[in-house]
């Protein structure tokens, strides 16, 4: 048995209706009520039954859904939530789909509501969905949403709907709630690793000059060396410098020897800028000087000093002291 919506009918043609009655006619049964409304007399129920064997009327209804939701090119789940940079202009894009069962297709509306929470009903706004048949989908775009100040989170309820021309099968996936979060806005600020940029041979105890470029406002940077390939940066060359594009640097002894060096410099203002050395480098151990040989003095020959000669060994930047009894007396 399926119900029909009422049909008004005129207070004259229900004079020769009797309260209640019911009657057969044409294999309709039916049942009239008299009810005043404003003056007019409504047919409020009307009850048909096929006879013979047919079965009942069936209207079909359709079933509209919010099947995706992506912010910019960021799919988001329901009641989940995208990072934005402050100061952007995002695009949010809702796909709608009639998901049958197949009937007559009907426009709809969507309505976006912005708040401080997925309840929200104010700060609304909607849009006009045309027809979509029996298994099609519509996409929606809300353009141009400013994302506020940092740290804050809107959230967006969305409700898609028929609008009352029709009630659904499912009245249960027509709601759609996700947040946006303002995160740090872009950053223009770039720093690029000049020297050692890979494949350099650099020894303990040696003077080198790391070089950079940078674009942007950066004040100062950090330095860090990693001998393991870039898997972390243990060793700190410098804490804080001036971004000034170079740093002179004296390799200690306490970094290790290793083949898979990379140099990191990073804005010390904003961890997420930086830059490192393109390809890994060397630091070799330090190797002393050989041991000066044939080391003469002479013995008494001049009264005021001593001569004292020795053999050179090979090396660049060596540098030679003599002592007499344990102090340094000179170097060269």
């Amino acid at each position: 048995m399926k119900s029909i919506a009422a049909l008004p009918i005129s207070n004259r043609a229900c004079r020769a209706v009797v309260n209640g009655v019911e009657g057969l006619s044409r294999g309709l049964r039916y049942h009239w009520e008299r009810t005043p409304h404003r003056g007019t007399f409504f047919l409020l129920l009307v009850s048909a039954l096929l006879f013979f064997g047919f079965a009942p009327l069936a209207i079909a209804l359709p079933d509209l859904r919010i099947t995706s939701v992506a912010v910019e090119t960021t799919s988001v789940t329901n009641n989940g939530s995208v990072t934005e940079p402050t100061g952007t202009t995002v695009n949010i894009t809702v796909r709608l789909k009639n998901q049958g069962p197949s009937g007559t297709a009907v426009a709809s509306t969507l309505r976006v509501y912005r708040g401080t929470s997925c309840g929200t009903t104010s700060n609304g706004r909607s849009y006009a969905v045309s027809s979509i048949g029996n298994g099609y989908y519509r996409t929606v775009s809300i353009n141009a949403f400013a994302i506020p100040s940092q740290g804050t989170r809107t959230y967006f309820h969305l409700i898609a709907d028929y609008g009352g021309v029709v009630t659904e099968t499912n009245e249960d996936n027509n709601e759609f709630c996700f947040s946006i979060v303002a995160g740090p806005p872009d950053s223009t600020d770039s720093i690029s690793v000049v020297a050692p940029d890979g494949g350099e041979t650099w020894a303990q105890g040696q003077r080198y000059t790391i070089r950079w470029s940078s674009g942007g406002s950066i004040s100062s940077v950090a330095i860090h060396l990693s001998t393991n390939n870039g898997s972390s940066y243990a060793y700190s060359v410098a804490g804080s410098t001036p971004n000034d594009d170079s740093y002179s640097w004296t390799i200690p002894t306490s970094v290790p020897a290793s083949t898979q060096c990379r140099i990191r410099v990073r804005d010390t203002s904003d961890s997420t800028v930086y830059g490192i050395s393109n390809s890994r480098f060397t630091i070799t151990q330090c190797s002393g000087p050989g041991v000066p040989g044939n080391v003469q003095a002479t013995n008494g020959v001049y009264d005021d000093h001593i001569r004292v000669t020795w053999s050179g060994v090979s090396g660049t930047g060596i540098e030679y002291r003599v002592f007499r009894d344990g102090s340094a007396i000179g170097s060269w």
